[in-house]
């Protein structure tokens, strides 16, 4: 076994037990939370920016910095709005007695949610050193492992090119 493989077990166990931790309602609210607060921000910052303005006008001379403190306001206020929603869930999964199957499944999407993350940076990574040994050093499972976790972004997204994933193919 070595350094990937190692690092593989490792990813593979800690998102596990967060997952089972956290459960699949929280995981996917978190998640939620983090997009929905984006999307907020870029549709209401700046009119939330001019609000600020109108109320606080010596304090914001700048309108970048009002736009700036609209974000921040806005996300943090959409994301523990989303983070609430989520707690009540949580505690709904409990009381309908189905809570164990809310952690369940969070320590899968826990899992894939962070297979998904390793096998994105791993893309990346080949695209910018092709060459590196740990794309032909996994011993473990005869490399089936690291072969699932690398095409699991591009099969997953399904927007890698020719040359990319067949550069991934000629590796095993």
């Amino acid at each position: 076994m070595n350094a990937i493989d190692i690092f593989l077990l490792a990813v593979i166990g800690i998102a596990l037990a967060y997952g089972l931790y956290k459960g699949l309602v929280r995981q996917i609210a978190s998640l939620g939370g983090l997009i929905l607060g984006i999307i907020a921000c870029r549709l209401f910052s700046r009119d939330f920016a001019n609000v600020l303005i109108g109320w606080f006008p010596s304090t914001f001379t700048d309108s970048t910095a009002a736009v700036v403190v609209a974000a921040v306001i806005i996300y943090l206020l959409v994301y523990f709005s989303v983070g609430a929603l989520a707690s009540l869930a949580h505690k709904l999964t409990h009381a309908l007695m189905v809570g164990w199957l809310d952690h369940l499944l969070g320590a899968v999407f826990g899992v894939f949610k962070w297979l998904l993350i390793v096998s994105i940076l791993l893309n990346l990574w080949h695209i910018i050193a092709p060459e590196s040994p740990v794309f032909t050093s996994s011993a473990l499972m005869g490399g089936k492992l690291f072969n699932y976790v690398i095409r699991l972004a591009p099969e997953l997204f399904g927007v890698v090119s020719d040359h990319i994933s067949g550069e991934v193919a000629n590796i095993f």
